[in-house]
Formats: C-alpha cells, sequence, structure tokens
C-alpha cells in the first residue's frame, strides 16, 4: 500500500511540475512576442525561433533526466526530478507555441496572427488535455487506495 501510494503522489508531482513548466513558457513566449516589437534572435540573417529553444531544452531535461537516474544512486535523481519535469515541460510549452502558430498562420509571422483565435484554441486544447490527464491521474490513485482498504 505505501508503495502504491507514493508512486501516485510522486508520479501526480512530475505531471503538475511538467504541466507548470508549459504553461509558464507559453505565458513567457506571448509576453516577449507582446513586448519586443518584433526582436527576434538571428544568426547571419536566419531567425532563430523559439521552438529550437524548446527542442534544446527537452532533448537536455532529457539526457540529463538518464544521466542522473543511476540505481545505485537515486537520492541525486530524485532530488532534481521536479526541476527537471518543470524544465521538459518549459521545453514543451516552446516547441507548442511555434508549432501552433507554424500549423495555423504559416509564414506569415505577424503579432496579429501570432494572437489569432485558432492559434489560441489549438495551444488551449494542449493544456486542457494536460490538465485532464492530472485530474484522470488523481482519480486513478484515488480509487486505487480506496480498493486497497
Amino acid at each position: 500500500m505505501a508503495r502504491d501510494s507514493l508512486y501516485g503522489r510522486l508520479s501526480d508531482e512530475i505531471l503538475l511540475y511538467i504541466f507548470l513548466g508549459f504553461v509558464l513558457a507559453v505565458g513567457a513566449a506571448r509576453l516577449f512576442v507582446l513586448l519586443s516589437n518584433g526582436v527576434n534572435f538571428a544568426l547571419d540573417g536566419i531567425y532563430i525561433h523559439h521552438l529550437f529553444f524548446g527542442l534544446g531544452i527537452v532533448m537536455l531535461s532529457g539526457i540529463l533526466s538518464f544521466v542522473l537516474y543511476d540505481a545505485k544512486n537515486k537520492e541525486l535523481y530524485n532530488k532534481y526530478r521536479k526541476f527537471l519535469a518543470g524544465f521538459f515541460g518549459f521545453g514543451a510549452g516552446l516547441i507548442t507555441d511555434e508549432a501552433s502558430l507554424l500549423v495555423t498562420v504559416g509564414q506569415t509571422y505577424t503579432l496579429p496572427n501570432y494572437y489569432s483565435s485558432i492559434n489560441f484554441y489549438s495551444e488551449l486544447s494542449v493544456v486542457v488535455i494536460l490538465f485532464i490527464a492530472l485530474l484522470l491521474r488523481e482519480v486513478m490513485r484515488v480509487r486505487s487506495i480506496r480498493q486497497l482498504r
């Protein structure tokens, strides 16, 4: 019983940190675009969109979670797992924000298109799906605890 409830609690915490990182990234990306007045990162005239930063963050958090996870030293992994989950969610949020923009408006990258209703609803649907996953996970955990009693 202790193992099952502990597993459920830790899994829910990880999902929560992923969700919070995701929401923070989308909000930060939208705020940056709104306040930057068209300032973008460029390298030799090629714009580097936040999709690439998101890919780098997701890959880095995945690599770090593999490196830190060691069967002999789980304390180090447990110490950083919440941070890595939030870091992963932040990268996923940057990817989703840019990908939904590219799918909905294509190459017409203007501020009104960035805040279009189609783009907003596509991101909102991803946030709702993540939130429903958190709720379903909690319901399943509560049911399993009740069955064990």
